[in-house]
């Protein structure tokens, strides 16, 4: 084990973490599993809170997946959205704000941005409703 850096874990620690592994393995189907972070405490801001606030973000990349019907015609465009998250991490609402010209390809961002695990937005220290707003671009091949 030192070759990982992990010299002092002990065996059996490590066992039980392959265990709980194969456990959630089980349970899921061996489907991904995306851990969300936990979201911080709605009470009064921390001693070490800096106040700084932050919009919502996705916690993973945004990518939609398009059919082969919308590859073959090669479609492209890009995509404009704006997505509403709630302050546990839920995506409230989606507005198309600009459109491709390919309903299918709006469509396939509207479908990716509610797949994503969201970050809600921060204020004071708190998680409150909050807009993210970006465009995706599909190429043209």
């Amino acid at each position: 084990m030192r070759h990982l850096g992990i010299e002092r874990a002990s065996p059996d620690l490590y066992r039980a973490d392959l265990g709980r592994f194969r456990e959630l393995q089980a349970e899921t189907r061996g489907t991904l599993v995306i851990p969300v972070p936990a979201l911080p405490q709605t009470r009064a801001p921390a001693q070490g809170c800096t106040g700084i606030d932050f919009p919502p973000h996705p916690l993973s990349p945004i990518v939609p997946a398009v059919g082969s019907a919308a590859s073959l015609r090669r479609a492209h465009g890009t995509t404009g959205v704006t997505v509403v998250v709630g302050p546990q991490g839920n995506v409230l609402s989606t507005l198309t704000t600009q459109s491709s010209g390919d309903p299918v390809l709006d469509q396939a961002v509207l479908n990716a941005v509610r797949l994503v695990a969201w970050a809600p937005a921060l204020a004071g220290c708190r998680p409150v409703q909050g807009e993210y707003r970006f465009t995706y671009t599909f190429p043209q091949f």
